[in-house]
């Protein structure tokens, strides 16, 4: 991880701070990597004539609440920060793309991006992943479609169980695969989110009540 300079210092609470850095949030003695942050806003209030804010946070499961914060100006920047890296996505707008795929009778297809299909890493200190094969990764509302120059993949969500956002990264796990599949894109956390909003109108449209990010989205570590 970074170790450099903090790009911010923001004192909360009674005595306690913590530092923004570019690629993590240091609270306390523990480290938040910021492409595991699902989620990042602010509340006011005004307590006797004085303002404070709150900084609300989720990494996957894990909530915080960093209460007391004075420096109003400064907490309103570092969440337009945070906000870059959460990347969620409103699934009533997200956007219909062609792809060079045929779509069966109601599917529409809303995201489609480069990306690299590879293998495990060999060693856990490498931080890249081989790369076996280039191609489109297209998120349709019904399926993952992979198109490959050497190989194609389809996958139903229905059979989806995980996503996890690697370094750089996203992999799925399917109900009948025996491994994971890893693709390396240019913006992974724009591609996991899509997915989620995906799954989320699915299961309102199915009539499903069950937690999207509990039972299927997964924000995994670095692995």
């Amino acid at each position: 991880m970074d170790s450099g300079q903090a790009m911010a210092v923001c004192a909360y609470g009674w005595g306690k701070e913590f530092r923004l850095y570019h690629e993590y949030l240091s609270i306390g003695s523990k480290r938040y990597r910021l492409c595991d942050l699902t989620e990042a806003h602010t509340t006011f209030r005004t307590l006797l004539g004085v303002p404070s804010a709150s900084l609300e946070l989720e990494f996957g499961r894990e909530k915080l609440v960093l209460r007391g914060i004075a420096a109003i100006d400064q907490v309103r920047s570092i969440v337009e920060y945070l906000t870059s890296w959460c990347q969620k996505v409103d699934a009533s707008m997200m956007p219909v793309v062609a792809v060079p795929v045929c779509l069966v009778p109601g599917e529409k297809a809303h995201y489609s991006a480069n990306a690299t299909l590879c293998g495990e890493r060999m060693q856990e200190t490498l931080h890249t992943y081989p790369a076996q094969d280039h191609g489109l990764l297209i998120l349709t509302s019904k399926r993952i479609v992979y198109l490959g120059r050497k190989s194609q993949i389809v996958l139903d969500f229905a059979h989806l169980l995980h996503i996890s956002r690697l370094r750089g990264a996203v992999a799925f796990e399917a109900d009948h695969w025996q491994k994971r599949v890893i693709f390396t894109l240019s913006r992974p956390e724009e591609c996991a989110a899509y997915v989620e909003a995906i799954l989320r109108t699915h299961n309102l449209k199915s009539g499903e009540t069950h937690d999207v990010n509990r039972n299927v989205y997964v924000l995994a570590n670095d692995r």
